[in-house]
């Protein structure tokens, strides 16, 4: 049965073409229309109805994103060895068997390459990824180097460590590696900045974590003193 809100479509579809083709001549249409007189525009007699949409605003599927990688070289360890290769070129590092295991590389049909950075729990850490736009041409190398520059962007933010994630920090006699315990230390490195998945990368956060650390922990003798 047709209920009256596809009623209203039917028309505002009818009275949408006959405003766009403004040409009675070549109007596939034309017949049936012939008892409806047309008075300012096209199809003038028949009123559209503003809270209604058209059908074609409703029913048309969205055109489909185009195809820009065949899926299927992903499985050749050849092309798999070749993005891990591709990988240590744009990061210019040198990723070994661990790190590998803590990583994951993809890319899909439509262009979209991205890298996962994933801890000790199995959780991703820092996520980087780049997406080639529907009129681009794809360029894996480019794709690749994106995705790379983003997730180190995020693996060089502090780390919001939770229950057996392991992390490095500053503590009183420099960087050490600990595994979160949701305990007043953890908490507290947390507040502070304190936490990171990298060792290096803490290193260069040193000075500022240390200045951190000493005025939270000024502000908690103080509050003690005053309890």
């Amino acid at each position: 049965m047709i209920d009256d809100k596809m009623a209203k479509m039917a028309v505002n579809t009818i009275a949408a073409y006959c405003v766009l083709h403004r040409n009675c001549n070549d109007c596939k249409i034309m017949d049936n229309c012939l008892g409806v007189e047309c008075v300012a525009e096209p199809f003038g007699g028949l009123h559209s109805y503003p809270d209604i949409n058209i059908f074609e605003k409703t029913c048309q599927k969205k055109a489909e994103k185009p195809i820009k990688f065949d899926e299927k070289m992903k499985e050749s360890k050849a092309f798999m060895a070749y993005l891990w290769a591709l990988l240590e070129e744009v990061t210019e590092t040198t990723i070994g068997d661990y790190d590998r295991q803590h990583m994951k590389i993809d890319v899909n049909k439509y262009g979209k390459v991205t890298i996962d950075l994933k801890n000790n729990t199995g959780r991703v850490v820092a996520h980087g990824e780049a997406k080639c736009h529907p009129n681009d041409t794809f360029n894996l190398e480019t794709g690749v180097k994106i995705a790379a520059e983003r997730m180190i962007e995020e693996l060089k933010k502090p780390l919001h460590p939770r229950n057996d994630d392991v992390y490095y920090c500053i503590e009183d006699y420099g960087p050490v590696q600990r595994i979160c315990k949701d305990e007043f230390i953890d908490r507290l490195n947390d507040v502070i900045g304190n936490c990171f998945n990298n060792k290096t990368i803490l290193l260069e956060h040193e000075k500022e974590i240390k200045m951190r650390k000493e005025k939270i922990l000024e502000i908690i003798a103080d509050y003690m003193k005053k309890e």
